[in-house]
């Protein structure tokens, strides 16, 4: 509704905000089902019902595991309102608006006037797909309430969307006047640690007064930041600390024009011990399997990379499941490595054949990385990059897609990254339109390209240069296509699943918008002079499924 009181009367409104709304005309049944209307058809619908030349700026809420409306939505809202306004599909800027544990980024999109016209928030809420939390369709970061429509843990869409309307008037979007404004906020007062946990901690600080105060900032003593971006509430949680650890912080305050203060007195506190200590299970692979503790597919990867008469310790989830991962290496005293520690997998780091490790960041991404407990026939080891769908993370790779026996069998390693920053909506991977060369990477091929190069650097991984591939599923397979294009003499196979076309947009995967003559010159538009012969030996596999009605079928052709 609120997408369509600001556009049928947008003489009248000054902004809008839907949250977790539909596009403009759309079908009810859209609603838990991708059958969304192109974005053609809401343009025209929005440019026969508009009364007045004012575009209305809106702050489009979301989050990517929405399974009621779904993530899809936000994009149509917003492109369909930059398309009818004239201006740029492409992003202006982009923070993080994460709370609490809550990952979130909050993205900026232009007008023709250089003023915000679309801002888009989107945050990785509860994934529900129960009617607990409106199967993950609910309100975020509330207060007061804690129901099925409402959720306390996270970005708060209330603090927001306020704070988008306080900068908007009818008369425009108004830009703080930063160019003399080079006085900082007052230094905050009242730091306290409210309750400190294993892993994070929950601060609070004294409000400052300042009329354009954007937020606080939580820095160590040692300077070293322990927030991305401005947090808007007084209440700050600070995550990615070690379990039994002592730390002192500050505080500082920014405003919209980025001027920050200095920073607040130390406060010391010490994180608790861990909060869930996972049991551990020692047993052959078999005798895990016949007491329950590991299923079918648990049991075969099990015995694939520990053979199935060695012991094998195994860790059980607060859930009950069990698991392969130690559970508590990451979260102890100083940390020793594990999930995003300082045990890295990149660069001069070490692997573990047999098992996932985690780089929280490697080539500007998140890496979930899998070594073999085997080579290939020259003794080195092949390289596949998995690149995770819309709407998914890298978590999909690692835990759904059984690459462990396939990297065995065959001595591959297997990276998952995750889509940086969010991607470029709803965690997708930017294999848009036909901004893609190789002689200036760009989007999110650089970051590919950074990545690979990072893991041939890799000792221990021992690559074979020869052999590096890479795969992925809907916009993964998207960029699939276009690295497979802007970079032949990197991949010596690609393999796309459900994937659109080179040159093609996000609103154009239900039906096919390229000709196969037209992608293959889009495709060699991408790669250089040098590189071309390449393609003469790349592989290249196309899996579809006959029941696909989300990525139009004829793309596999």
């Amino acid at each position: 509704m609120a997408v369509a009181a600001g556009i049928a009367h947008n003489d009248y409104w000054a902004a809008a905000a839907p949250v977790a709304g539909l596009p403009y005309g759309d079908w009810a049944s859209s609603v838990t089902s991708d059958m969304f209307q192109d974005l053609q058809v809401h343009i025209d619908k929005i440019n026969a019902e508009l009364n007045h030349s004012r575009a209305i700026p809106m702050l489009v809420v979301q989050s990517s595991n929405d399974t009621t409306v779904l993530p899809e939505a936000m994009e149509l809202i917003r492109d369909s309102q930059l398309s009818v306004w004239g201006a740029d599909l492409d992003a202006d800027a982009s923070e993080s608006c994460s709370n609490e544990g809550i990952s979130c980024t909050l993205t900026t999109y232009n007008g023709t006037d250089g003023t915000p016209l679309i801002k888009t928030m989107l945050y990785a809420g509860v994934e529900a797909k129960t009617a607990t939390y409106g199967k993950g369709h609910y309100w975020t970061g509330d207060d007061e309430y804690e129901n099925k429509w409402a959720k306390e843990q996270g970005p708060s869409a209330s603090q927001h969307i306020w704070s988008f309307f306080e900068q908007v008037t009818l008369d425009g979007f108004q830009q703080p006047e930063c160019e003399n404004d080079s006085t900082a906020p007052a230094t905050p007062t009242g730091l306290t640690s409210v309750e400190p946990h294993d892993y994070y901690a929950n601060l609070s600080v004294n409000a400052n007064s300042e009329e354009d105060l954007k937020g606080y900032k939580i820095y160590k003593a040692d300077g070293t930041s322990l927030t991305s971006s401005p947090i808007a509430s007084t209440s700050i949680v600070v995550t990615g600390l070690s379990a039994e650890t002592q730390y002192q912080v500050n505080a500082t305050a920014v405003d919209e024009c980025g001027n920050e203060s200095a920073p607040s007195a130390n406060i010391s506190f010490t994180t608790t011990g861990l909060e869930y200590v996972a049991p551990t299970s020692s047993a052959t692979c078999t005798e895990h399997y016949n007491a329950g503790r590991l299923d079918t597919d648990g049991y075969l990867a099990c015995g694939s990379a520990n053979g199935y008469i060695d012991d094998v310790t195994i860790w059980q989830k607060q859930d009950g499941t069990w698991t392969t991962e130690d559970l508590n290496n990451g979260n102890t005293g100083g940390g020793t490595g594990g999930t995003g520690g300082g045990g890295g997998t990149g660069g001069g780091g070490t692997s573990t054949p047999g098992a996932w490790v985690t780089n929280a960041s490697q080539a500007g991404m998140e890496v979930h990385l899998y070594t073999p407990t085997s080579t290939t026939t020259n003794g080195k080891r092949a390289l596949m990059v998995s690149l995770h769908g819309c709407a998914q993370a890298n978590e999909v790779v690692r835990d759904n897609w059984s690459w462990e026996d396939e990297a065995d069998e065959y001595g591959m390693v297997v990276a998952a990254p995750m889509a940086p920053n969010g991607g470029v909506i709803a965690s997708c991977w930017d294999y848009y339109d036909g901004g893609h060369s190789r002689a200036n990477p760009g989007k999110h091929d650089d970051n590919l390209i950074d990545l690979v190069a990072d893991l041939l650097a890799n000792s221990s991984l021992n690559i074979d240069p020869d052999q590096v591939y890479i795969s992925g599923l809907s916009s993964g397979g998207g960029e699939t296509f276009v690295m497979g294009c802007v970079a032949p003499d990197i991949f010596a196979g690609i393999g796309i699943n459900a994937g659109p076309a080179v040159g093609t947009g996000s609103n154009q995967i239900g039906s096919v918008a390229a000709t196969a003559a037209q992608a293959k010159t889009t495709c060699l538009g991408f790669a250089d002079d040098g590189n071309q012969g390449d393609f003469a030996t790349q592989l290249t596999s196309v899996v579809h499924g006959t029941s696909d009605y989300t990525v139009a079928q004829g793309y596999a052709d």
